[in-house]
């Protein structure tokens, strides 16, 4: 049974009005659910999908009678991964400058990627003066480059995660490690109470990291007894059986609204110790 109807041919897709009233477990089991539909309308995928930068580019590659098939296909998907890439790298810079541009004290830093930067923690932590410096797409290379905007918040402690981007591009997990000790270097340098929460587990579509995931962590909790800084196994409470359930998940990679109260109850009386001390000063 189809989890929605597709709307008429020639009309445009809202793919949050759809998120909201589907609630399906991930966007990707709705997209794949929504081709299979179209398809079986004959409907026009890339006119409803909204892909017709990707047929235009393609129309204009391909018009070339010389050009081989797969040289096409190649250079279609350069162009749009050099169009993507210049995006996010946009975004990421932006970022980069506001963070240090604009620095305010904070008890609490938050350090990692997308699955860091998307978590709402300072609404779900409103009593504690909290940073998120998060940054989606971001591998522990850039985090390493953009570390100094942790210590210019001056906080007492950091939560840092990170790893599963470096993974997914192929990178080793001592190259990660590596990193890692670096970060912690200039964070406890800086006499800035370290946690290195383990980087989460992912859900079945990209299943194929998990061994490294695993792999990844093992080093990271042997790390931090070396560094002599703590290890907070995030994954005992969202991931418990080796991988990202779907109900914990909006796409087997980011932690849902759930997912994130889970993380919170497990850090937050690590933070209230902190408030408390505060308070006695």
């Amino acid at each position: 049974m189809c989890l929605f109807e597709v709307p008429e041919n020639g009309r445009k897709i809202d793919f949050v009005t759809m998120y909201d009233v589907v609630r399906p477990n991930s966007m990707h089991e709705m997209v794949s659910e929504l081709v299979k539909k179209l398809k079986c309308q004959n409907i026009n995928a890339n006119e409803t999908l909204l892909l017709n930068q990707a047929t235009k580019e393609y129309e204009i590659l391909s018009s070339n009678e010389c050009d081989e098939e797969e040289d096409v296909v190649f250079r279609l998907c350069e162009k749009l991964n050099i169009t993507q890439t210049a995006s996010f790298f946009s975004r990421y810079t932006q970022a980069v400058q506001c963070h240090r541009e604009f620095v305010d004290n904070a008890d609490i830093a938050m350090f990692g990627d997308s699955i860091t930067e998307w978590g709402p923690w300072v609404e779900m932590l409103p009593n504690i003066k909290l940073k998120n410096r998060g940054i989606a797409g971001d591998t522990t290379k850039g985090m390493l480059r953009r570390v100094e905007t942790i210590v210019s918040l001056s906080p007492n402690k950091v939560f840092l995660m990170g790893g599963i981007n470096d993974l997914a591009m192929g990178c080793s997990v001592s190259e990660i490690c590596g990193r890692f000790d670096e970060i912690i270097d200039v964070l406890t340098r800086n006499n800035i109470e370290t946690f290195v929460q383990s980087t989460l587990f992912v859900g079945n579509r990209l299943s194929h990291l998990n061994p490294l995931v695993a792999e990844l962590n093992a080093k990271l909790s042997v790390l931090c007894v070396r560094k002599n800084v703590t290890f907070l196994n995030v994954n005992e409470a969202l991931c418990p059986q080796g991988r990202l359930p779907s109900d914990y998940s909006v796409d087997g990679l980011h932690p849902n609204l759930c997912a994130y109260k889970e993380w919170k109850m497990l850090i937050e009386p690590i933070m209230q110790c902190e408030i408390k001390i505060a308070d006695c000063l």
